[in-house]
């Protein structure tokens, strides 16, 4: 039986020279669960924010990890600067669709980090045998670096992973799933 923070892994082998059907006994093992890392929580526009439905997601997925027995969580928010990305109600959820321009172009609001380093820290305090990471999800950083560190020096999270959610066509931008119905 596999512990908490564990899962258990079957290995069949078969026989040396014997059939397909002629396997030998199961062997049992155990192996860590690993981390989960890349978590977005309220502090992420696409969830909806920290004053909406998303509110105290957070807290939940870290005391689940920590229920589950996962040794760490690594909260990776969306961190958009793209002014040129245009996309259509189709691909928004009802929550996303305040962030729609009549112009059609996204206008996610931008990352409130002390709001979200503020719940990292409670989070800690809460949960001390969790490794808790901060980080962030930017969005094209080959284009906004400038602008993101007009934010905050990015240096200071735990984790940052780089994302290419749209493609340049023209002056705009665009997400593949968009592009395929143009």
């Amino acid at each position: 039986m596999a512990t908490s923070g564990s899962i258990i892994i079957e290995q069949h082998t078969q026989t040396p020279g014997g059939s397909e059907k002629a396997f030998r006994p199961c062997e049992h093992r155990t192996m860590p669960l690993p981390a989960d890392s890349h978590v977005h929580s309220e502090w992420s526009w696409d969830t909806g924010g920290p004053n909406s439905l998303a509110a105290g997601r957070m807290e939940t997925m870290c005391e689940r990890a920590a229920t589950i027995g996962l040794p760490a969580v690594v909260f990776t928010e969306h961190f958009d600067f793209d002014d040129a990305w245009r996309t259509t109600p189709e691909d928004l959820l009802s929550h996303q669709q305040g962030m729609l321009d009549p112009d059609g172009y996204l206008r996610p609001p931008p990352l409130d980090v002390a709001g979200y380093r503020e719940s990292i820290d409670r989070c800690r305090h809460r949960f001390p045998d969790l490794t808790i990471l901060a980080g962030v999800e930017f969005g094209q950083p080959h284009l906004f670096r400038r602008r993101a560190s007009m934010l905050v020096d990015v240096s200071t999270f735990d984790r940052v992973n780089g994302s290419l959610h749209t493609l340049g066509v023209g002056d705009d931008r665009y997400e593949p799933n968009t592009l395929f119905r143009m």
